[in-house]
């Protein structure tokens, strides 16, 4: 006897459902602290958000994170894309990244932000990580954070990670060794003051 469902069919329909469902939505002057693991992880092709004037502090106390995240990490076919992180308050005491954007991630505008980059309980090793492809970056005041490493951390896994971000405009105000890390396997990658 034969069946009409088929596995394939049913993870097809589940995929694009959870595309559409966890998609297209606005987080918008929230307030985060205090959380074991990320404030915000956006993932599984959760496309299209705005998280906008929210208040990340104090988070990732139990495990190191991220205050945001974006995508899925080893997965380089998450589609978490076009997502916008703008005017929002981040830190002090972020033990992790303040944002980490994965590989396979693409289009995300990290714009007019405000990080306090002074880590709980250890500092930073890099305040934003980006792995991911032509992102912008732009406009974004990161202060404090004496013991960082990196400020703004392009991370190349492989050779179609980290390529082709725009940093313009943004404000270092630490001490941390270096502004922006750009390896040399990251291409098209542009930094304007």
């Amino acid at each position: 006897r034969s069946s009409s469902f088929s596995v394939p069919s049913f993870f097809s329909f589940y995929f694009q459902f959870v595309k559409y469902f966890f998609s297209n939505n606005a987080i918008i002057g929230v307030e985060m602290a205090y959380t074991q693991f990320e404030a915000i992880k956006l993932n599984t092709a959760s496309h299209h958000n705005v998280l906008d004037g929210l208040i990340i502090r104090e988070v990732c106390w139990k495990y190191p994170g991220a205050g945001i995240e974006i995508g899925t990490r080893g997965c380089d076919q998450d589609e978490s894309d076009f997502n916008s992180i703008v005017f929002s308050q981040i830190g002090p005491k972020v033990h992790g990244h303040a944002i980490k954007i994965h590989s396979g991630i693409a289009s995300t505008a990290i714009v007019s932000n405000k990080i306090d980059a002074n880590g709980w309980p250890c500092e930073l090793g890099s305040v934003v990580m980006i792995s991911g492809n032509k992102n912008g970056i732009y406009s974004n005041i990161v202060s404090q954070g004496d013991g960082v490493t990196s400020v703004f951390d392009i991370r190349t896994r492989h050779a179609t990670s980290g390529q082709e971000n725009v940093f313009n405009g943004n404000i270092i105000a630490t001490k941390a060794n270096v502004g922006i890390h750009v390896p040399d396997s990251s291409a098209k990658t542009t930094a304007v003051c």
